[in-house]
């Protein structure tokens, strides 16, 4: 019994020594684990200025373009309006040129139709007179070959007698060369 004893109170050394051990690295381990917590809170702290820096960095930045974006949004504005006034503007006169155009086209077709109308009558008169003129030289024509065919008739003994005279001529020189 006495050896149970020993063995039980060597057991219990043990496991005083283990609760001993089992408690500094509790404490230790404790110690640590606020440490890690006081660390992390430190660091979630860091964090949440930083995010806050940079949430305040991006709000700036949003602010700047959101500045520039309305500014040039202004300015497309400003030119919009500029450029429907400029095409306001170059409608009128467009359509005062278009109505200008058009108004001495009509003058110009009225001018044309008149110089037409002028035109047309002073063929018509031409063609007449051509007409005219063609049956005088039609009848002078036929005047000319009734006089030739009379010429003709008158001169043909004469040709005849030429033609006579001719060879004759010829036979003669032809008769004093031999």
């Amino acid at each position: 019994m006495l050896r149970r004893i020993t063995d039980t109170e060597r057991g219990l050394k043990s496991l005083t020594q283990k609760q001993e051990s089992f408690e500094k690295d509790f404490e230790q381990n404790r110690m640590e684990w606020h440490q890690y917590v006081k660390d992390q809170d430190v660091e979630v702290a860091e964090m949440k200025a930083n995010f806050k820096k940079q949430c305040n960095f991006l709000v700036a930045h949003n602010a700047d373009i959101m500045r520039d974006i309305r500014r040039d949004y202004h300015l497309e504005i400003a030119s919009v309006q500029e450029m429907r006034k400029d095409i306001a503007d170059t409608m009128k006169r467009v359509a005062q040129t278009c109505d200008d155009t058009e108004e001495k086209l009509d003058k110009e077709r009225f001018r044309i139709d008149r110089i037409q109308k002028e035109v047309k009558q002073e063929i018509r008169e031409i063609a007449k007179t051509q007409l005219a003129d063609r049956g005088k030289h039609d009848q002078n024509m036929q005047q000319v070959r009734t006089d030739l065919d009379e010429e003709r008739e008158k001169n043909a003994p004469v040709r005849a007698q030429m033609d006579s005279v001719s060879k004759l001529t010829g036979l003669l020189l032809e008769g004093c060369r031999v």
